[in-house]
């Protein structure tokens, strides 16, 4: 009796999963994921694509997760008009994106033969995310309901290139669902025209400088860590990145890779052992395979430039890493 009860509680727990994941497909915005993962992928082309094709202009291209997306290609575009470098700017980035996933578009990207790529490259790029209330929770012989959803949403997001920060807050989850459940639709966000960020759209939330209690208290409620960071010789994205590496030098297209600015509420969750290893990372990339890197993550740590404590807010010129990050670009161009 006992067993089948179990096996009643099992089944009706996987329903369940199932159906918040169907849910949850369901009100996820039908137009980003065509973006991020058709778009890209289209050989054919789209109308972005078609724009380089028509362009006779030198490009530079920025490229990277949601992170790298938070620079403003529009404002680092007008910088270096201002110095009389007539580059176009592209940002590239692709929510959720690591080396491994970058792997499989690098080659449309090279097509068309940018003058420069700036790769952005964080802890999260070379390890794992795990959900908070999984760690330290008591074994059990019966499977975890909790576990089944985990699983079966993770693969899901792993598919279509969810970013993380996209399903951050049960909260938020919770209210969409029973919304779309009762038929009501949120309004409309008001995005940012980004005409040469076409794969990563921003809305006026993301431009919300949040102050150093809210940053604390978001830090406080961030549902995931990172898992440690794998060996050099053992990570999978280390390897993909060599090998974009080798596919940008073939091309001699060239290339800065810049490590991704963080808060420092976030840097102080960040493991020595996590530590330790991305500085290898970093390291191997500089002195191995003589590419420029320039460290961003712990540089502007206390700028009034947050929107999370893993994410700038989107802005104009002012904001710190876009003046830098011109900087750099502008001296590399102009050597």
């Amino acid at each position: 009796m006992s067993t089948q009860k179990t096996i009643i509680s099992i089944f009706i727990s996987i329903t369940i999963s199932v159906s918040i994941l169907l849910l949850f497909v369901n009100y996820y915005d039908q137009t980003i994921i065509s973006v991020e993962k058709n778009s890209i992928l289209n050989q054919n082309g789209t109308n972005f694509y078609s724009k380089l094709s028509n362009s006779n202009n030198e490009k530079i291209f920025l490229i990277g997760s949601s992170q790298i997306g938070r620079f403003n290609e529009t404002n680092i575009q007008y910088l270096l008009y201002e110095n009389d470098q007539n580059y176009e700017v592209y940002n590239l980035a692709i929510s959720g994106d690591t080396p491994n996933k970058r792997l499989n578009t690098i080659d449309l990207v090279l097509k068309y033969q940018p003058s420069l790529i700036v790769y952005g490259i964080g802890y999260r790029d070379f390890a794992d995310v795990q959900i908070l209330s999984e760690i330290d929770k008591p074994d059990s012989i019966l499977p975890d309901p909790e576990n089944i959803s985990t699983l079966i949403i993770t693969s899901f997001e792993n598919y279509l290139e969810f970013d993380l920060e996209l399903i951050k807050s049960p909260k938020t989850i919770t209210i969409k669902l029973i919304k779309q459940i009762l038929g009501q639709k949120d309004p409309p966000k008001n995005l940012h025209d980004r005409p040469n960020s076409p794969f990563y759209h921003t809305s006026d939330s993301n431009s919300i400088i949040l102050n150093n209690f809210e940053l604390k208290r978001s830090m406080a409620a961030f549902p995931y860590k990172l898992d440690s960071i794998n060996p050099l010789n053992e990570n999978k994205d280390v390897d993909a990145l060599k090998e974009i590496i080798n596919k940008i030098q073939a091309q001699k297209i060239n290339l800065i890779i810049i490590t991704i600015p963080y808060s420092q509420y976030y840097l102080e969750t960040v493991t020595q052992h996590n530590e330790n290893e991305f500085d290898l990372i970093i390291d191997y990339l500089s002195d191995e395979l003589d590419i420029e890197i320039y460290k961003f993550h712990k540089n502007f740590t206390n700028k009034n430039i947050w929107n999370s404590n893993d994410h700038i807010a989107v802005g104009n010129s002012s904001i710190t890493p876009n003046v830098e990050l011109t900087k750099i670009i502008s001296n590399f161009i102009g050597e």
